[in-house]
């Protein structure tokens, strides 16, 4: 009945090198996707930090951005 004591202490304990470990143990980074909601001429410069990206017609024909290096597909 105390978690709510417990817990800011336990998650302080959290380091950024134990998070990186869980990552790399469940988190396939080799087939990660993720995913952008939003107007693609707004985010297009953000994206283009991160990996080259290009413009393509999806199946319902709307447009759609995708950042080719590891096949996401950004809305």
């Amino acid at each position: 009945m105390d978690y709510w004591d417990r817990y800011p202490p336990e998650i302080a304990k959290v380091t950024p090198g134990k998070i990186q470990e869980i990552a790399s143990k469940y988190i396939d980074i080799d087939h990660l996707q993720i995913v952008c909601v939003g107007d693609g001429h707004r985010i297009r410069g953000v994206l283009e930090k991160y990996a080259p990206v290009e413009a393509s017609a999806g199946a319902t024909g709307k447009k759609k951005t995708t950042v080719p290096s590891t096949g996401n597909i950004i809305h």
